[in-house]
């Protein structure tokens, strides 16, 4: 799997999570959304990374 492939899946991932996180019960997405959000940033670390390279 190339890095591209699993940037874009993480990307794809947090998106989901956030969607599934606001059908939680209100108070417990909090967590989700903030995982969403670190694996969003991940993904466009590794895009940066891969484009510099």
């Amino acid at each position: 799997m190339s890095d591209e492939s699993v940037r874009r899946d993480l990307h794809g991932f947090a998106i989901e999570l956030r969607k599934l996180a606001y059908t939680m019960p209100a108070g417990h997405e909090d967590r989700l959304i903030h995982l969403s959000d670190r694996m969003v940033e991940q993904s466009l670390r590794r895009s940066r990374r891969a484009s510099t390279a």
